[in-house]
């Protein structure tokens, strides 16, 4: 709030214990909140802190700045409280509402795949690549919460496979690449399979193809007992004609109003956003160094320095020589090389 206008707010959900207090959780809550945030100089609350002088103080000697945690009883920064409180009692309807559908969606998911159990960790795969280049891999987490997006990861393919410097737009290339990749690791890190980072299915966007590579990729690996289904599109690759190939070696389709079909989808489609955006990052990446080793004298150090500094490509095109020369290790001459280098070409 500024000037009495909201200016916008964001839910959180910080995990606690059944039996702890309101007041406990929002006393924990803020230092966190504020340790990766600009800290105002007052802070309102809807519950009475136990000490809230001593929080202060903590909160002081962290980021050195003083600030007053206040309890309003009435006025209009109660009103303004009273308002808040609303918005976080929706927030949290909503996100109730959500995991009991997640809920109900995951035990259809156990009775359409005919699993032994409802799934705590799906695991979602895509790749991305133009024409087979600047291959990316991305494989997203969901569970019944929804998506659980610190455990997402994504994988730069084409450094390890042989294969792949021949045949870089082999699909099923990359994605024996990443699940060979993803699970040599949990192999290594978790081989009694006793932690939660052990997946309870796979869920992969692609046909009968890519579920035989995934079949085949973790029995090499000798691993066994996860349950996979491929997740195809229609001939014309619309949406609602979906086939699904399941481990257990069965092919159907579901209705296509159906609710398991929308948050199948909904999984789907978060992987495929995922692997896109990596592999455009990665790309303009690779545009950035390619234009850059353009400029003689300019090596890999001076390259990251200017990217650091400048922050893009653009930045470094729109720079004047007085500004290149302000860098550590950029001399006149190299500063004109590189200004030069981009007029030349307007």
């Amino acid at each position: 709030f500024r000037d009495g206008s909201n200016y916008g707010s964001k839910s959180y959900f910080p995990k606690h214990g059944s039996d702890e207090k309101v007041e406990d959780v929002l006393a924990a809550f803020i230092p966190l909140f504020y340790a990766s945030h600009p800290m105002p100089k007052k802070i309102y609350v809807n519950h009475k802190l136990q000490d809230p002088r001593l929080l202060e103080q903590a909160m002081k000697i962290r980021k050195g700045k003083k600030i007053h945690l206040m309890f309003p009883r009435r006025g209009e920064k109660r009103n303004m409280i009273l308002r808040l409180e609303d918005e976080a009692k929706e927030a949290l309807a909503k996100r109730l509402s959500r995991i009991e559908s997640n809920k109900i969606s995951l035990e259809r998911i156990v009775e359409i795949f005919k699993l032994n159990k409802t799934p705590e960790r799906i695991e979602v795969y895509d790749n991305s690549h133009i024409a087979g280049s600047e291959p990316v891999g991305g494989m997203i987490v969901a569970n019944e919460e929804g998506f659980v997006k610190k455990e997402y990861r994504k994988y730069n393919i084409g450094k390890i496979t042989p294969l792949l410097k021949q045949r870089t737009s082999d699909d099923y290339a990359m994605f024996r690449e990443v699940l060979t990749r993803r699970f040599k690791r949990i192999l290594t890190e978790d081989p009694d399979r006793a932690s939660k980072s052990w997946p309870d299915l796979i869920l992969i966007d692609g046909g009968q193809g890519h579920l035989s590579v995934a079949l085949k990729t973790l029995r090499d690996l000798k691993i066994k007992n996860i349950p996979m289904v491929a997740m195809a599109k229609g001939l014309k690759r619309n949406e609602g004609k979906e086939r699904f190939f399941s481990s257990n070696g069965k092919t159907f389709s579901l209705d296509p109003k159906s609710p398991t079909l929308y948050y199948l989808q909904r999984l789907r489609d978060e992987a495929h956003r995922f692997a896109i955006t990596s592999h455009r990052q990665k790309r303009s990446k690779s545009l950035y160094k390619s234009e850059l080793d353009k400029i003689s004298g300019v090596g890999s150090k001076r390259k990251k320095i200017l990217l650091q500094y400048f922050g893009s490509l653009q930045g470094i095109s729109e720079a004047k020589i007085l500004d290149l020369k302000k860098i550590n290790g950029i001399n006149r001459k190299t500063a004109e090389m590189i200004f030069n280098h981009f007029h030349d070409h307007v």
